[in-house]
């Protein structure tokens, strides 16, 4: 009987259309929310500069002023959809929305976006068909053998008597501890919880014991512990010396 098991099957390496079809929608979101962002930094990048001139360049604040209305007014659909079409578009977008695009970040996700096109153009031109590859003979023979091994090893360990069969026996788990007990009674039972009602007796005990006591009964406790005194008091023997 041989020991080697069967090889598993490799994924393909090989992707399809619909892989750079989410590729595609994936960097599309992303684009957006990276222009979303480049928008966000353009307008504190003119806050920053009106606080200054409003400082030291009283002359520059109107034109800085309208530069920061125009750029909170960029519509950053116009500039995702401008961005990914493929070809020529009839608006062109003004001064302001292209130094919102200009960014790094944006630059990176176009490019990224343009070569997800490229490849997804490819795989619908080349579609690639994934056969599942058939198992070798050996490895057939191979699971024919282990599928009688195990018959026949359940075979032979109904044969065996039971009071010769080892039982395996449950590990058994280890016992809360009492704070965790506790925990759960209280989840359980709330305040009628058997600790807590403990709790509840000796506080009244104890503040049974130290509220005052009627003046007859002091009186009685007293003179209690003064013959208690008096009868246990040590009597020493007188010794004389001549």
């Amino acid at each position: 009987m041989g020991n080697s098991r069967p090889k598993a099957r490799k994924r393909s390496s090989t992707k399809g259309e619909e892989y750079y079809g989410k590729k595609l929608h994936a960097c599309k979101v992303q684009l957006k929310r990276a222009i979303k962002k480049s928008k966000e930094v353009e307008i504190r990048k003119v806050v920053k500069s009106l606080k200054k001139a409003k400082d030291s360049q009283p002359t520059h604040v109107p034109p800085l002023e309208d530069k920061l209305k125009r750029t909170k007014n960029i519509d950053v659909a116009k500039v995702w959809s401008f961005l990914c079409a493929d070809g020529p578009q009839e608006d062109e977008l003004d001064e302001d929305s292209i130094r919102v695009a200009g960014s790094q970040a944006v630059v990176d996700h176009v490019q990224g976006l343009r070569d997800i096109k490229e490849k997804l153009q490819e795989a619908k031109t080349n579609p690639v068909v994934e056969n599942m590859p058939l198992k070798p003979k050996e490895s057939q023979v191979d699971d024919l053998q282990r599928v009688e091994e195990k018959t026949v090893k359940a075979s032979a360990k109904d044969a065996i008597p039971k009071s010769q069969d080892k039982v395996k026996r449950k590990k058994p788990k280890n016992r809360m501890g009492q704070r965790a007990r506790q925990r759960l009674a209280e989840k359980l039972h709330g305040t009628d919880a058997k600790h807590k009602s403990s709790e509840r007796k000796k506080n009244q005990t104890k503040k049974a014991a130290e509220a005052p006591l009627h003046p007859s009964w002091a009186a009685k406790k007293e003179s209690k512990d003064m013959l208690a005194i008096h009868l246990h008091k040590p009597a020493g023997k007188k010794i004389v010396f001549d």
